[in-house]
């Protein structure tokens, strides 16, 4: 994108940045229609009765859930595709958890201790 092309709203005509508001307000509303539209597709096929758990008639969302449990134990290697996918389902429906980074100054020998009790050594004998 060439920026000498675009135009500051401070240059435009009230006219113009009402419009331009205007069309991105319906863009916007549009697109959140679209995403509530998959969430509650994904919703409602997990909602569904899929199967049995334990002996029990269990929704498909009772089933990725036991699945996803038997995978913490697993090594299996096929595991990682459904893990994949179960994060995306779980995503799109609203459940991702909240990330957070800190960002703190922290002196080198607050850091090599943390490495040597992390990696289980004597971080006086790393010299």
């Amino acid at each position: 994108m060439n920026d000498e092309n675009l135009i500051p709203n401070s240059r435009r005509s009230p006219t113009e940045v009402r419009e331009n508001g205007a069309k991105g307000g319906i863009a916007s509303g549009e697109a959140r229609r679209r995403k509530r539209a998959f969430r509650e597709l994904i919703e409602d096929m997990l909602d569904e009765t899929g199967g049995t758990v334990n002996g029990q008639l269990a929704t498909k969302k009772d089933l990725v859930v036991a699945r996803a449990i038997k995978m913490l134990t697993s090594t299996d290697t096929r595991d990682q595709d459904f893990l994949k996918a179960f994060e995306i389902i779980r995503d799109t429906i609203g459940e991702k958890p909240v990330e957070r980074i800190v960002v703190a100054e922290v002196s080198q020998d607050v850091i090599d201790e943390v490495e040597a009790a992390v990696m289980d050594s004597d971080p006086s004998t790393d010299d």
